[in-house]
């Protein structure tokens, strides 16, 4: 599957605020909002949310390096 920049992307995987917050130990959801906007904004992950507390965001990992 590729995206609109050409960038090869995995299969998808459920993600949960409270799950990789307490993996990252970011304390701020601000700050948590903050890494994960940047992550996707540099082409690092794609991230999907869901704002289903039960269902989880979706995170793609990129196979191919963002051009």
């Amino acid at each position: 599957m590729c995206n609109a920049s050409g960038t090869v992307l995995s299969v998808p995987f459920p993600v949960t605020r409270k799950e990789l917050m307490g993996y990252s130990r970011i304390a701020s959801i601000a700050t948590y909002h903050k890494c994960i906007r940047e992550l996707d904004e540099y082409g690092y992950i794609r991230y999907q949310p869901s704002y289903d507390p039960v269902k989880g965001s979706l995170v793609y990992w990129p196979d191919c390096p963002v051009p």
